[in-house]
């Protein structure tokens, strides 16, 4: 009898009991010398920075979020701070105290190591030789979008993210920014700066030729452009192959598609035609008919630029021939700056001779390069454009190759990669998007995607058991 007696008395607790009676007593106890408003912001902060410890996933995931913010920046003690770097550097504190505590870790060797140790050395190189005080600030930005290939690598080997996670939050983001630039093209407002006489209902008598530009959260429509053309390509090959509704598939690809329409961007456009008949070019057996279709489709696009070459839509190119024409000048001032450059931020400092004197200050931002290929020979001369894009080559080619002799989900990726890439080099040609921190973190990320886990076995084995069944299933 006695054993059923009812043992537990007042004075026993849980240790779920024990230990919130412990932080209501400690916030007592400093209630009698801490305000109340610090204490619950101590609180907070701290209930913040342990799930951050304990999900490094969630800054992964907002630093993905956050690559189309560069709107959103504040100077503090003279550098230029962004939402990209601030979760770049708590996805790393986050990781990095997760490992130490949690004792997990994961090899981050990758076979593209050797290429990032040059991209490093050009970078460290461009930054120590700049003419700009600002300089070494760029070798620290990129050394950032490095970080981030690293712990893209790291997260993805620990299986705290996912490939398909990934590529999801960036349609996701895609899509919102799509949606964001339909809504300030056709109301002028939403943040929109940008009106100019490029409406293509305009060029066929059918409307107004002046335009509001859309560009999401983005400064200027060029990068909007830019980014939307570069998530379509990385994607489309996963919604051709992979979404079985392929009506939302066709929905999605609608609405990123009027998305660059409406940036009225035409590098992106450029870049979206070549991506794709890349794409078209892989995907079609039927190369005899390929070449037919791209052949009538190329006249086409003939006599429309031709029936375009007189109009505000094109005439608005012009400025940019003197803007380049400026930039050559920069370059070719001295042997120095044609073989090294004049070093990483220091485009500003270089052009300040050679801008027209008759240019408003109101309108000199307006003269940056357009054209990634010109800041990087500015900032790193021959040198450093040879150096970078031949490494861009190389990704390229291994890419290819693994394509050709792969099947399933690393055939599908190494192909979306190379439209990503090949999109990337066809844009740059007129804008100089793909030379910012955003858009090299954006590249890294997706390198890091691929080179974590190249071969296919090592794919499948880290795929959940439905998504490996899938892969299986995809046609070579």
């Amino acid at each position: 009898m006695l054993s059923e007696v009812n043992t537990k008395t007042p004075f026993n607790f849980s240790n779920l009991e024990i230990f919130i009676l412990s932080v209501a007593l400690s916030i007592g106890v400093l209630c009698l010398f801490i305000p109340v408003h610090y204490l619950l912001i101590l609180f907070v902060s701290g209930l913040a920075a342990a799930l951050l410890v304990a999900k490094p996933k969630i800054p992964y995931y907002l630093l993905i979020l956050s690559l189309p913010t560069a709107v959103f920046r504040f100077g503090m003690g003279g550098i230029n701070v962004g939402l990209l770097d601030i979760f770049i550097l708590l996805t790393l504190t986050s990781t990095l105290l997760h490992s130490i505590i949690f004792n997990k870790y994961a090899s981050i060797k990758t076979s593209a190591d050797k290429y990032i140790v040059v991209f490093a050395a050009l970078f460290l190189f461009a930054g120590v030789t700049s003419i700009s005080s600002t300089g070494i600030l760029g070798t620290f930005k990129f050394f950032e979008a490095i970080a981030v290939y690293y712990l893209t690598v790291y997260l993805l080997r620990l299986k705290y993210i996912s490939i398909s996670g990934i590529l999801k939050l960036l349609l996701a983001s895609a899509c919102f920014q799509a949606v964001v630039g339909i809504l300030q093209s056709a109301t002028g407002s939403f943040g929109t700066f940008y009106r100019t006489s490029r409406g293509y209902l305009g060029l066929l008598g059918l409307g107004s030729t002046t335009v509001w530009h859309g560009q999401g959260s983005f400064i200027h429509f060029n990068g909007f452009g830019n980014y939307l053309v570069s998530m379509f390509l990385l994607l489309s090959p996963f919604l051709y192959g992979v979404v079985k509704k392929k009506k939302w598939a066709l929905a999605i690809a609608l609405l990123l598609f009027t998305g660059v329409i409406i940036s009225y961007s035409r590098g992106s456009l450029l870049g979206l035609i070549v991506g794709l008949t890349f794409f078209a070019h892989e995907v079609t057996p039927n190369k005899k008919k390929f070449w037919t279709v791209t052949g009538i489709s190329a006249l086409f696009v003939a006599v429309l630029a031709l029936y375009v070459s007189g109009t505000s839509y094109v005439n608005t190119l012009n400025p940019r021939n003197d803007i380049w024409d400026v930039v050559f000048a920069i370059i070719f001032e001295s042997p120095r700056s044609a073989l090294i450059g004049s070093g990483l931020n220091s485009y500003w400092d270089a052009i300040s001779l050679y801008i027209p004197a008759n240019v408003p200050l109101t309108e000199i931002s307006g003269w940056f390069a357009h054209s990634a290929y010109l800041l990087t020979m500015q900032e790193m001369g021959f040198i450093g454009l040879s150096t970078y894009y031949g490494i861009i080559a190389c990704f390229l080619y291994s890419l290819h190759k693994d394509y050709r002799k792969s099947s399933g989900y690393l055939k599908m990726l190494s192909l979306s990669i190379q439209m990503f890439l090949i999109g990337m080099l066809v844009m740059g040609v007129f804008d100089h998007s793909f030379a910012s921190t955003s858009f090299r973190t954006l590249i890294f990320i997706i390198l890091g995607l691929y080179y974590a886990f190249r071969n296919k076995e090592k794919i499948l084995n880290k795929l959940p058991a439905k998504q490996a069944d899938l892969v299986k299933e995809t046609p070579a």
